[in-house]
């Protein structure tokens, strides 16, 4: 990936000074080689560790200011914008309640057990379009090569 790639993900992504919670995924191939000079004999191994989990981190430590957390699925509804994540692929889906990311509790859960039910199926089908959502991002994913 380029520069020019990479400030365009950044840009369509919405990362700014103002970004609260960052996401980085490096995917690596086992099978090719892992440093520069092993495709490129005139670069010495020194300018370009070997790409390993270490390294990952210890780069994004010194790119990224703020603290790292194990990543999970429980963190990752804490965050996202379910919302904002069908716009962007434009999934035109329409989440209930907005699905996570500092949404609003469901007020219908204070009012009793009919509401307490109601709640948790409304809970429940925000997970099971999550899901959905999830799927198809995935598959453009995998379509698209990105």
């Amino acid at each position: 990936m380029n520069h020019i790639q990479i400030s365009d993900a950044l840009r369509r992504f919405g990362i700014s000074d103002k970004t609260t919670s960052l996401l980085a995924i490096k995917i690596i191939d086992s099978a090719a080689p892992t440093t520069s000079s092993e495709t490129n004999p005139a670069s010495t191994p020194s300018h370009h560790p070997p790409t390993t989990q270490d390294t990952i981190r210890d780069f994004l430590s010194t790119a990224v200011e703020g603290k790292p957390v194990p990543f999970s699925d429980a963190e990752f509804e804490k965050v996202r914008d379910v919302q904002s994540i069908a716009k962007l692929y434009k999934l035109g889906a329409t989440i209930s309640g907005g699905g996570g990311g500092g949404g609003k509790k469901n007020k219908a859960a204070a009012n009793g057990t009919a509401n307490d039910i109601k709640a948790e199926e409304d809970i429940e089908r925000q997970r099971r379009e999550v899901k959905e959502l999830e799927v198809q991002i995935l598959g453009l994913m995998a379509i698209k090569g990105a």
